[in-house]
């Protein structure tokens, strides 16, 4: 029994789907494809899927000022829907391309105004 265990233990800390692995840069470079965790060096902070070294699938981006992201990557850049969440309390939920507010979103300021409706590269352009 505890051979199993231990087996289990070290298929699951091998294994590419987990994202408690720990990215290193060298594995980026090299063009590392699946799940983990990468810390920058300013301690920002990414989880979530890597392909050839990018983030790219679902993950989540802390930055080091608290601000966050959680959503869709395409070659590095957010991209696909997802939600900013800014230090103040305004957040931006939506769809992203090439890492700008682009498609139909909601903005919601820190005071509870509402922006909703369609914006083009980070702009907001109406209903």
């Amino acid at each position: 029994m505890r051979l199993l265990c231990l087996v289990l233990l070290i298929f699951s800390c091998s294994s590419s789907d987990n994202v408690d692995n720990i990215i290193t840069y060298d594995m980026l470079i090299n063009g590392y494809t699946g799940k983990g965790t990468y810390i920058y060096d300013d301690s920002s902070k990414y989880v979530g899927e890597y392909l050839n070294g990018m983030r790219h699938g679902k993950g989540i981006y802390s930055y080091k000022d608290g601000e966050m992201y959680e959503g869709q990557f395409k070659y590095d850049k957010k991209h696909g829907k997802g939600k900013y969440s800014y230090t103040d309390g305004e957040s931006y939920e939506g769809e992203y391309k090439n890492d700008m507010m682009h498609g139909y979103g909601i903005y919601i300021f820190s005071d509870g105004k509402v922006l909703e409706g369609k914006w083009e590269k980070a702009t907001f352009v109406g209903k």
